[in-house]
């Protein structure tokens, strides 16, 4: 089923809904609108993304905290990768909850349109939140993760200590401000896009879809 024809099920269930109370009608309304939970539809899109996210968070998060507390050679890297993987646990754990609340939604039921509604408006608070959290903390684990490269790049974890900054080359210094300011750059729109691509174009299907449902309703009463 392509994208423009997604939810049409729904749509022409909600149609029928409002222009007959035969008891058949609404059997049969039913079972289109249970179609709304097979593969190709947005919903369930939506909920794979979901669960991408989580997944991965939960197989990550494990390895940074193991790894953190298997090999201490490197203090300052144990501790920034142990605060890491403790940091995506929490915010993985979070977004399970978010996950439940939003899949707890029915879209089977009379009430199509408040439903969607529903759903739009959770969805949307996860992607606000989802969004500036990545975008907050991206930007501030920049330098902690520029010197853990340092260290790990030099081979030596105490570099930083022995270091003269005053010693270093202006250019040096140059290279590294354009680095950083092409990285942050760079990051705000790669967090954007991505965040559009796992959520925010599905959300967009579905005011789509919500709007449709609005544009119907008085046509059918």
């Amino acid at each position: 089923m392509s994208s423009n024809n997604e939810f049409d099920n729904l749509s022409d269930a909600w149609g029928k809904m409002d222009s007959s109370a035969n008891a058949d009608l609404a059997v049969m309304i039913e079972k289109t609108l249970a179609k709304s939970k097979e593969p190709n539809t947005v919903f369930t899109k939506l909920k794979k993304s979901f669960c991408v996210e989580i997944i991965s968070g939960f197989i990550i998060s494990p390895l940074l905290i193991a790894y953190a507390i298997y090999d201490w050679s490197n203090v300052y890297g144990a501790i920034f990768l142990l605060s890491l993987g403790i940091l995506f646990l929490t915010l993985v754990s979070y977004y399970l909850i978010k996950f439940q609340k939003i899949r707890s939604i029915n879209l089977v039921g009379s009430d199509l349109k408040e439903s969607l509604t529903e759903l739009i408006s959770k969805t949307e608070r996860f992607i606000v939140f989802y969004r500036n959290i990545n975008l907050y903390l991206g930007l501030i684990l920049i330098i902690p993760s520029m010197i853990y490269g340092f260290q790990i790049g030099a081979g030596d974890s105490a570099i930083l200590n022995r270091a003269n900054l005053a010693s270093i080359h202006p250019a040096v210094w140059i290279f590294n401000v354009l680095f950083v300011a092409a990285f942050v750059v760079a990051y705000v729109y790669f967090v954007k896009f991505y965040v559009k691509k796992m959520y925010g174009r599905h959300v967009d299907k579905l005011k789509a879809q919500l709007s449709h449902l609005t544009e119907e309703e008085p046509a059918n009463q």
